[in-house]
């Protein structure tokens, strides 16, 4: 089964909107959203997630979360157990130390 890694980044989508750009349906941040999202890409990263930080309101400013993920690489993998295995130590002291009281 693979092992994935995650990344939560905190994305700010505030721009201006005129006259022209609706009419034209352009939307102003696009080229550098696109820049953004091309170099996670570059670096593995798939965009799994992009929702709103907040409650949805009528604005065009607004923060969202975006959650990528990657294939976990073996140094991930080692990191997780590492991870596991001090949680796991750490849970059978107080299990010990609790007994002891």
């Amino acid at each position: 089964m693979a092992e994935w890694t995650y990344k939560v980044v905190s994305a700010d989508t505030e721009y201006e909107l005129k006259g022209a750009d609706l009419l034209l349906d352009r939307h102003p941040g696009t080229e550098a959203m696109q820049k953004w999202l091309n170099s996670e890409g570059a670096e593995g990263w798939e965009l799994v997630a992009f929702v709103p930080a907040k409650e949805v309101r009528v604005t065009v400013a607004q923060e969202h979360f975006a959650v990528f993920k990657k294939l976990a690489s073996s140094v991930d993998v080692q990191r997780k157990a590492d991870i596991e295995s001090e949680r796991a130590r750490k849970q059978s002291e107080r299990a010990k130390s609790a007994k002891g009281r």
